[in-house]
């Protein structure tokens, strides 16, 4: 769990809107580094979002604190890796709530049965993050197979309005109590394939 910064979901009936039931869902989070922009800035990030097929309702916003930053005076490699963990798990919770409650337990990570784990992952850092901004973490399932999926991800920056960094993970179903990978449940290759992931054979190589 990343615990040194305050990350918000947005909630799937507004994620590809400005939000604007509710009167501080348009104020930056403080140190924004345009708060007169940060509306428009968060606007262009869900529209981003949807146009690419990312998860509206798991979508997950970061401001960046200064503590991130290293000597080299940007976010530290690792945060960004956080950042994903926070998003993925995120993602996997969206699904969870979709699925009777001992199979989302389990998916969620009770530590037992059958649930998920994370087998890969490849991240492109495509620009140097800095404080202050806000940041908008992005997922997505782009295909699964009898045990694995692949889920794509991005972090886009408020400031500079674009992608900061890209790339995806793999995901194996796994039984916790025999610690071997195992089939989705058909429940969850269902929702995945529903939400745009490909089927692909189980055959076929991930």
């Amino acid at each position: 769990m990343f615990r040194s910064v305050v990350s918000r979901s947005l909630p799937a009936r507004s994620a590809f809107s400005m939000i604007s039931s509710r009167p501080s869902s348009s104020i930056a989070p403080p140190g924004n580094a345009n708060p007169e922009a940060f509306p428009a800035q968060r606007a262009a990030a869900l529209a981003f979002a949807k146009e690419n097929g990312y998860w509206g309702d798991c979508l997950v916003e970061i401001p960046v604190e200064w503590g991130t930053q290293d000597p080299n005076n940007h976010v530290n490699n690792a945060v960004y890796l956080r950042w994903l963990e926070s998003g993925r798990l995120n993602a996997i919770r969206t699904l969870s709530n979709a699925l009777p409650e001992a199979q989302a337990k389990d998916l969620r990570g009770s530590g037992k049965g059958k649930g998920v784990i994370l087998a890969r992952l490849t991240y492109d850092y495509l620009r140097t993050t800095h404080h202050p901004d806000t940041i908008l973490v992005l997922h997505k399932v782009s295909s699964v197979s009898a045990r694995k999926m692949i889920m794509e991800h991005a972090i886009y920056s408020y400031d500079q309005s674009t992608l900061v960094g890209k790339g995806e993970c793999v995901l194996v179903g796994y039984n916790y109590d025999t610690l071997k990978s195992t089939e989705w449940p058909s429940e969850v290759r269902k929702l995945v394939e529903e939400r745009g992931a490909k089927s692909v054979d189980s055959s076929a190589k991930l």
